[in-house]
């Protein structure tokens, strides 16, 4: 008798993979066309959250749960090189500082809620006191619910103690071609940059 499941798990990747290359394609076609702004990234926004709605092309077996806090697969390893496509496992209560990526991003939940506070810097950064935030802003994604910041957005992150969340993550570049993540300290209103590395299929 065949095996119909190497079957089936192949028609997933395969059908993921073209869902995935039709995404950075109308990404492309739409940045292109307008560039990045508020209302090009609106547009993305909701593509992202089609495509998480397609739950069947994400089975968690697929997506090996992390080590530790969370881990990164890439979806883009064989589309588009620009854009950064990833999904994630997050376990409860994962949480980053105060940071700037310096490009772009979409994030949708697929299982699980993270709540992003949005900040802004209070002065130009070059010495002592001109590093403070003031949060501006609050949101949770969540299956269905995304959100969406330009390059220029500031944002901390924590998953919620209600199991393990999944997400979708597309950037405007792949996590080695950031420009280095600038990460904030409240405690005494300092920075200090991150050079860009490779997170994916890795431990974050």
């Amino acid at each position: 008798m065949p095996d119909h499941s190497l079957s089936s798990a192949a028609t997933i990747a395969e059908q993921r993979a073209a869902a995935c290359r039709a995404l950075l394609v109308a990404v492309r076609a739409i940045d292109d066309a307008e560039g990045l702004n508020e209302s090009s990234l609106g547009r993305i926004k909701q593509m992202v959250v089609a495509l998480s709605q397609r739950s069947e092309l994400f089975p968690d077996a697929d997506f090996a749960e992390p080590r530790a806090a969370g881990r990164f697969h890439s979806l883009d390893e064989t589309t588009d090189r620009e854009y950064g496509l990833y999904f994630s496992v997050f376990r409860p209560g994962k949480e980053s500082g105060p940071h700037l990526h310096g490009v772009w991003c979409v994030t949708v939940g697929l299982t699980g809620q993270e709540v992003n506070r949005f900040y802004t810097r209070e002065g130009d950064g070059r010495g002592p006191g001109q590093n403070k935030l003031r949060q501006i802003g609050e949101c949770i994604v969540a299956p269905g619910k995304p959100m969406a910041m330009l390059h220029v957005g500031i944002h901390s992150t924590r998953t919620l103690d209600d199991g393990v969340s999944r997400m979708i993550h597309l950037y405007g570049q792949r996590f080695e071609n950031f420009p280095g993540i600038d990460c904030y300290n409240a405690d005494n209103d300092s920075w200090r940059k991150i050079p860009a590395k490779k997170k994916t299929l890795a431990e974050a």
